[in-house]
């Protein structure tokens, strides 16, 4: 593991799903709202508003980490 990221906090509980969401809909590369709406369309998944801003936030900094759109 790299040193910076050996003593960052845990997920918190209540943003775990969130969490799991992101990784699930990202499948190795960022994500488009279409997605998004299909991924939550076939898990019967109902998103809130909060739910689509951290989402959002989550794939912005994975496209910043990359130095790119996957």
């Amino acid at each position: 593991m790299p040193t910076e990221l050996q003593d960052q906090p845990e997920c918190p509980e209540y943003l775990a799903h969130v969490w799991g969401w992101f990784v699930e809909i990202r499948s190795g590369g960022s994500f488009s709202w279409a997605e998004v709406d299909a991924w939550a369309r076939l898990k019967g998944v109902q998103l809130s508003g909060y739910d689509t801003e951290l989402l959002s936030m989550l794939n912005g900094v994975f496209i910043a980490a990359n130095g790119r759109c996957n």
